[in-house]
């Protein structure tokens, strides 16, 4: 059934679609197999994969609903906007991961993470305090 899903949405021109076991570390020089190879794990139970093409949009009529979230570069670029206390001014443009979020979160409270994180606390976003 999903090989059937897949070989009809690959005739539809807004997606790209490929069964998951398509996807392998070898992937990793296409940045959306590479996200969605971090995405999802390796038993997660996930058969296929399926992409919106660029400028593509996942739509409802009925239901006047528009998301994003496709791990495509458009969807992957978003601003990250920190405020308040113990947060820097400033425009930085270097790039940062949602995985940033919980340490730089974690330093400005005082807090010790319970368990390792994967990201890195976002230092130059930070006052001085921290």
């Amino acid at each position: 059934m999903i090989a059937d899903v897949t070989t009809r949405l690959r005739a539809c021109p807004v997606w790209r679609a490929r069964p998951s076991a398509d996807l392998t570390a070898k992937d990793t020089a296409d940045p959306v197999s590479r996200r969605w190879i971090h995405q999802v794990p390796p038993d997660g139970a996930v058969e296929a994969r399926h992409d919106a093409q660029p400028y593509s949009i996942w739509s409802y009529t009925n239901l006047r609903l528009r998301m994003h979230g496709q791990p495509t570069e458009l969807d992957a670029h978003v601003p990250l906007i920190l405020r308040g206390p113990g947060i820097r001014r400033g425009v930085y443009s270097g790039r940062v991961n949602t995985v940033d979020i919980a340490p730089t979160l974690a330093r400005l409270l005082d807090l010790t993470p319970a368990e390792p994180l994967d990201g890195r606390v976002l230092t130059e976003a930070l006052g001085a305090q921290n």
